[in-house]
């Protein structure tokens, strides 16, 4: 019974997350809803931790002082990362002394540490499966940078739904002429396989 209550839960929480990333999608079909169900699967347990959040990271980027950005970091969803996915940028939080955070994808990723980055990734890739350009954009660009890999601790699961995301991504690009966004992930998957080599080998 607990097993059956806990996979109903799971399935319960697969659907909510699909149709909210359906709903605000430029464009769905059933090849994208295929990944978003290997991403979300990859990454449903993934919590924060300790890691640093969407807000805590924008206050870094703010350059606040320890008490402003302590107080941004209680605001972070550490828990289910799909509350990400609703929070429109660029709302701001108030944290005190005048300080609000801001809720901004774009710059967060720049900021985060391993941790952070590995309970945002799922966000990142269903925004870009939504054509949504800011949060694409700035996903696509760090996953050319060999440091975005660094204390990112994937686990197997994890590296092949990201391994499919950069494929298809790719794939979409050079169907649509779109040389620059191809090019950008042709030089991450290259990246990635520097940082995983046994996945191209599976």
């Amino acid at each position: 019974m607990k097993n059956t209550t806990k996979l109903t839960l799971r399935q319960n929480r697969t659907a909510a997350i699909v149709q909210q990333v359906k709903t605000s999608a430029a464009q769905w079909d059933e090849e994208r809803e295929t990944l978003a169900l290997q991403i979300i699967a990859a990454f449903f347990d993934t919590e924060l931790g300790d890691g640093i959040g969407f807000y805590e990271a924008n206050a870094i980027d703010d350059y606040m002082p320890y008490e402003e950005r302590y107080a941004a970091r209680q605001q972070d969803e550490r828990v289910l990362w799909e509350r990400n996915l609703a929070a429109a940028p660029p709302q701001r939080v108030s944290c005190g002394n005048g300080y609000a955070a801001a809720f901004s994808p774009s710059a967060a990723l720049s900021f985060m540490d391993g941790a952070g980055r590995r309970f945002a990734l799922p966000c990142y890739m269903l925004w870009a499966l939504q054509d949504n350009p800011m949060t694409s954009d700035a996903l696509m660009s760090h996953l050319q940078d060999s440091g975005f890999y660094e204390g990112l601790n994937l686990n197997a699961e994890e590296q092949a739904a990201l391994y499919a995301f950069i494929r298809f991504m790719r794939q979409q690009a050079f169907a649509g002429d779109e040389d620059d966004i191809f090019d950008g992930y042709t030089a991450a998957e290259q990246q990635f396989l520097t940082a995983y080599p046994q996945v191209q080998a599976a």
